[in-house]
């Protein structure tokens, strides 16, 4: 996507976003919130007192809105895997997209909400 006449563009998506590919379409991902939860298992005495725990990973989820190439572009199907690169850097995280929302237009920009859950395997 080229930058809009009389405007600066490096080729960098702007700060907390960044563009990934899906079912080889590639797009602009924002808006990216993805949770790290845990799960707590409490073993309790004969009366309820806590005496230990575990605390383990749970599978990461999140949302992000994806903004579409072009206007004849579909927005990515359920199910589909995108890779998204942490804050920092490393290596890409796969998620599944797990809700798609109805595509809007924004300032010519289309675009469409999606849910995300961490692919395990």
């Amino acid at each position: 996507m080229s930058a809009p006449a009389g405007t600066y563009f490096d080729g960098t998506p702007a700060w907390g976003s960044q563009t990934v590919t899906i079912s080889t379409k590639t797009y602009v991902a924002e808006n990216i919130t993805i949770d790290f939860p845990t799960t707590n298992v409490v073993t309790k005495n004969e009366v309820g007192v806590p005496t230990r725990q575990v605390i383990v990973t749970d599978v990461a989820t999140g949302s992000l809105t994806l903004q579409l190439p072009d206007a004849v572009t579909a927005p990515p199907a359920l199910l589909s895997v995108v890779p998204l690169t942490p804050i920092g850097g490393g290596s890409a995280i796969n998620f599944i997209i797990t809700k798609v929302g109805q595509t809007f237009t924004h300032d010519n920009e289309q675009k469409v909400n999606c849910d995300i859950r961490q692919k395990l395997n």
